[in-house]
Formats: structure tokens, C-alpha cells, sequence
């Protein structure tokens, strides 16, 4: 992935790792409070922190990138407890490093697996394309996430 600095013309000021990496928290919203959707689809509430490096403007520093938002799913393939399904997801972020920090959009679109493990609990796995903007910077990258979805 990469991240592009006001000013930086002609491409990217800095550089990121090929893919970020971290935990995801899931919730998986009720039928009753999204009667509206229609099924299969299903609409989630999350918090990640997700982790990296980046190299660039002659300086290199782990990055952070905090989120916490929406995600619409819906799944494309299911046998027994795994299921594979397609999501979008949008909130607010906030990206940490040494370089500088910045508050913004965080968004994503990828493919999850999860795993039931007991009633309303399933193992994650996730490979998305992640992108965040603000004012000063934006960027975007592979990551892959490993979570845990609450659902009841």
C-alpha cells in the first residue's frame, strides 16, 4: 500500500508494508434492529486496530490505523459452521505514527471467513482492501484481519 502527503507531486511520499495486520472486533446486529435489511444480507458494528510500517519524507515508523464503523455483509457460500461472505465497511479512523498523526474516513470492501464456534460466536479471518483519506493524507493497502463476531 501506499500513503500520499500534500505537496507530493508526480506519485506516493511514503510507503507502506505490503499488508496491514491486526484484530477486528464484530458485532453482529440483531434481525429485530435491521428488520429492513433484506436477507441474507446482515449489518454488523466494529472496532479494529490495525498495524504496519511506514518508509518515506527520509523517515520510517510503525503505523497504526484505529477504526471503528459500519459493515454491511452478505454471504456467497456456506457449509456447515464456516461461512464465506463479502462485506463493505465505513467509519471514522484515526492513523498513528512517528511521522505524524491524522483523523479520517476509514473504508474497506473483502472477503471474510468465519467459523461458529458456540451459539452467536464465530472465529473471523479476512482479506480486504483498505483505504483511508483525511485532510493531509490518504492511502490504501491490502490487510488481513483476525476477529471474533458477537452476534444474538
Amino acid at each position: 500500500g501506499f500513503f500520499r502527503f500534500p505537496g507530493a507531486p508526480g506519485g506516493p511520499a511514503a510507503s507502506g508494508t505490503p499488508a496491514l495486520y491486526g484484530p477486528d472486533l464484530d458485532i453482529a446486529m440483531g434481525r429485530g434492529a435491521v428488520e429492513w435489511l433484506p436477507d441474507p444480507l446482515s449489518l454488523h458494528l466494529y472496532a479494529r486496530a490495525l498495524s504496519g510500517e511506514l518508509r518515506g519524507l527520509g523517515a520510517r515508523s510503525e503505523m497504526h490505523l484505529y477504526s471503528a464503523g459500519v459493515r454491511l455483509s452478505g454471504p456467497f457460500l456456506s457449509y456447515g459452521d464456516l461461512c464465506l461472505s463479502a462485506y463493505a465497511s465505513a467509519g471514522p479512523g484515526w492513523l498513528r505514527s512517528d511521522i505524524g498523526d491524522a483523523t479520517g474516513f476509514d473504508a474497506a470492501a473483502g472477503t471474510q471467513a468465519s467459523y461458529g464456534v458456540a451459539t452467536g460466536i464465530s472465529l473471523l479471518a479476512s482479506l480486504e482492501a483498505q483505504g483511508f483519506s483525511s485532510d493531509g493524507l490518504s492511502g490504501w493497502g491490502p490487510a488481513a484481519l483476525l476477529g471474533l463476531n458477537l452476534g444474538w
